[in-house]
């Protein structure tokens, strides 16, 4: 993604994303959680925190959610046999 649609996205200037980039400015709290959710990750794995990613399931019924889950366990389980 351009600097230029980036800023725009997260309502900063091109030169404070330049900033962020080089490491000479921190983004606000506020910034973050906007980068967060642009990119669709926590502002946890933006800050190093943590490697998982996140998967948006804001838009799937419980019982979808519910599946979901029981698929991400199945795969789980079966990485610990190899």
């Amino acid at each position: 993604m351009a600097l230029a649609v980036l800023a725009e996205r997260i309502g900063v200037t091109i030169s404070a994303v330049s900033a962020y980039e080089n490491g000479t400015r921190t983004p606000s709290l506020d910034v973050l959680v906007k980068i967060a959710r642009l990119f669709n990750v926590t502002v946890d794995y933006l800050l190093g925190f943590t490697n998982r990613d996140l998967i948006d399931t804001s838009d799937l019924s419980l019982i979808q959610r519910d599946h979901i889950q029981e698929l991400i366990s199945t795969y789980k389980k079966l990485n610990e046999l190899t």
